[in-house]
């Protein structure tokens, strides 16, 4: 049986657009004592479940094994049990249900979208996948053909390869720096007993983070989420991996590709998420290069200067890194240029800081953005799940708008004062020269 307790939130917009309502954020015991978090409503009859499994993302794969976690996360749904690949899809198509699996640098990622009434076959089919995936040859094959397709495109994407080269330069020699979707050899040499080991090993119980959201009660997830639980393994896997720096900062790495355009990937240290201050660097990231056409970057390199047409920058937090990242694109002949900007504005804002008004608007968009995004079930059980891997806290989202009162233009300037010096900042620029005609 379920026991459970609960704290409010106050949500704005839940559910396909509805009027800001309180709403009851519950912890539920399930099977072997696995938590799981719920945002219950009955605005709209669907259920949206989200198992994240820490640890078990691109960064675990091994050496000459890249791209093991996303091939089984793309084999997830190819068959299972008594289901072949196709019977296992029409029986998903049959309920309605939305079954899929991702990965990313830290974690394995399942996502279960359903009506009410078919929620319990969604559990019972994903339990099937779970304990006794087919991975048949032919599935295997298809499968891994689609992936080396995909990534043949993503190869001829400057902006993809810029990232790619940021990311390898950074982490070069750490698990940060694995392909996410492996290469076509390593691909090739991966095995149904490769797939078999990894969900063994790291799609556990002791690991895992469930959060649902939608029409949802203590009755239904347990009904749903127990066959689940059970069919995962019992073995222990700790969810860490070795801090790391971005490497080779102050510094440029370029890649030359037949393109008229040039795309920039840059980055530096940035702030942890459990680090206090990160609430300081949500309102400096917006107000350099978060918010559109008025942010400093934005003013400073394409509405003053017309070098680019759009550029952001971003905080990304993994497990064992935090970066402040940025990326745009300009003409071969003006990457030089672009760049020289960049630093200029990232120097300006270190020195000098921001103005009050500036802060002031980051703050009120910080504050008011994500509680409007949580629009659908999806939307708030992604927000819940984020909470619990950073742990946070079931009153995160009251707490949220104090935490970003609570920061001073003071406090972000003395940030902006550490992080935006320009040779913290990694450059990595793939494109053509000059002469490559648009």
């Amino acid at each position: 049986m379920m026991t459970r307790h609960s704290g409010w939130v106050l949500l704005a917009a839940l559910l396909l657009g509805s009027a800001a309502q309180a709403l009851e954020v519950e912890t539920a015991r399930i099977a072997h004592g696995v938590r799981a978090w719920y945002a219950p409503s009955d605005l709209v009859p669907v259920v949206d479940i989200q198992i994240s499994f820490e640890g078990a993302g691109y960064a675990s794969d091994p050496s000459g094994h890249s791209g093991r976690a996303a091939l089984t996360a793309a084999m997830l749904t190819e068959g299972a049990g008594d289901y072949d690949a196709l019977a296992f899809s029409e029986a998903l198509e049959d309920g309605a249900i939305r079954l899929s699996a991702s990965s990313s640098a830290d974690r394995f990622t399942i996502h279960l979208h359903a009506l009410r009434d078919q929620a319990e076959q969604a559990g019972k089919l994903l339990a099937i996948a779970l304990r006794d995936p087919q991975f048949a040859p032919q599935d295997m094959a298809r499968v891994k053909a689609e992936m080396t397709s995909m990534l043949t495109r993503l190869e001829e994407s400057a902006s993809y390869r810029s990232g790619r080269l940021l990311t390898r330069t950074a982490f070069a020699g750490h698990p940060y720096a694995n392909a996410p979707y492996g290469t076509a050899d390593t691909l090739d040499q991966l095995t149904a007993e490769d797939l078999r080991r990894f969900m063994r090993t790291y799609l556990t119980r002791h690991n895992v983070l469930i959060v649902a959201a939608g029409d949802v009660d203590a009755g239904l997830l347990d009904r749903v989420l127990e066959p689940v639980v059970e069919a995962l393994s019992d073995n222990a896997v700790e969810p860490y991996v070795t801090p790391v720096t971005v490497q080779q900062q102050g510094t440029q790495v370029d890649d030359r590709m037949g393109v008229p355009q040039t795309v920039v990937s840059f980055a530096a240290p940035g702030i942890a998420r459990d680090d206090a201050r990160f609430y300081a660097a949500s309102i400096l990231n917006h107000a350099l290069g978060g918010n559109g056409l008025i942010a400093r970057l934005a003013r400073g390199i394409r509405q003053d200067r017309g070098l680019v047409y759009s550029i952001g920058t971003d905080l990304d937090v993994k497990r064992g890194a935090a970066m402040i990242t940025g990326k745009f694109a300009t003409r071969n002949s003006q990457a030089g240029d672009a760049m020289a900007a960049v630093k200029a504005v990232l120097e300006n804002v270190q020195k000098k800081g921001l103005t009050a008004e500036e802060c002031e608007d980051a703050r009120r968009y910080v504050i008011n953005a994500a509680m409007l995004e949580l629009d659908s079930s999806t939307a708030v059980a992604r927000m819940l799940l984020a909470m619990r891997i950073h742990d946070l806290g079931e009153d995160y989202l009251d707490k949220r708008e104090e935490y970003l009162t609570a920061v001073r233009c003071e406090d972000v300037n003395t940030l902006a004062a550490e992080l935006l010096a320009p040779e913290r900042f990694l450059f990595a620029t793939v494109g053509g020269t000059a002469d490559v005609a648009p």
